[in-house]
């Protein structure tokens, strides 16, 4: 690996010349550097979608209200908001975008036949794979992941162009999913806006999107001019942006 790394950084030598400077060539091999590393995540992206820390979720904080669940994540009480827009509507529709194993989708369900109505629970997942990777901590070996839900629950789509009609959703998760994604330089945060558009669009009026990220991957003063811009284009929204051990952003789309 060494030698093929080597004997591209000579070729790139060769073809700009020995007249260039050292910063030059510097400069140069570090963006080729980049690119490939582009060329590769995305690569990846195909084949894995996710990396182990974001299905890792899953497996270590999957119930809803037991210690870092969803619940803590997102600074809410799934089960209390699904109950209350059961006894208002009667009827819930639930996704979860970039859902991984399905742990939360699992969890809805578990509460959902508690609560007796599951028939009138409609939850979906979406992701880019069926299939996820991760190491194993004992051996460092790569093991294959399965799913806790049908697959029939799950579809499998790219977030920016989901395949559900507007107004749909009544409640509309990411947690960890393709809004931390876009978080990376490779990927550009200047995706966010379209990502939360097309999350609004399939949100139903009355409902609300709840996303949450690793605050270490966020700068909050940069996420602001994207929540700042979506209230501009739906001024009747609340958008509501915060952060503890958790970025948070809350958008609720106003009652018709």
């Amino acid at each position: 690996m060494k030698y093929k790394k080597l004997m591209s950084m000579r070729k790139i030598i060769r073809r700009h010349g020995e007249g260039d400077s050292q910063d030059e060539l510097k400069l140069i091999i570090q963006r080729r550097m980049l690119a490939n590393h582009i060329k590769n995540q995305r690569a990846d992206e195909r084949d894995m979608a996710y990396e182990d820390s974001h299905i890792s979720r899953g497996m270590d904080w999957s119930h809803l209200g037991v210690g870092n669940g969803y619940n803590a994540i997102h600074g809410l009480d799934f089960r209390s908001e699904i109950d209350r827009i059961m006894s208002k509507n009667g009827k819930v529709n639930i996704l979860d975008i970039g859902c991984g194993l399905g742990y939360f989708i699992r969890d809805v369900l578990e509460h959902g036949k508690k609560q007796g109505y599951n028939e009138k629970l409609g939850v979906r997942g979406l992701t880019l794979t069926r299939v996820f990777k991760a190491q194993d901590t004992s051996s460092w070996e790569a093991v294959k992941l399965l799913p806790v839900v049908p697959h029939n629950l799950v579809d499998i789509g790219h977030a920016q162009n989901m395949p559900y009609p507007d107004s749909s959703q009544d409640i509309v998760v990411s947690t960890f999913g393709p809004y931390t994604y876009y978080s990376g330089p490779a990927s550009g945060i200047g995706q966010k806006p379209a990502l939360i558009a097309e999350m609004y669009r399939v949100t139903a009026p009355g409902g609300a999107i709840y996303i949450a990220d690793r605050i270490r991957f966020q700068d909050v003063k940069r996420e602001t001019p994207i929540i700042e811009g979506f209230r501009k284009k739906h001024p009747d929204a609340l958008a509501e942006i915060e952060s503890s051990d958790y970025l948070r952003i809350k958008i609720k789309k106003p009652d018709l």
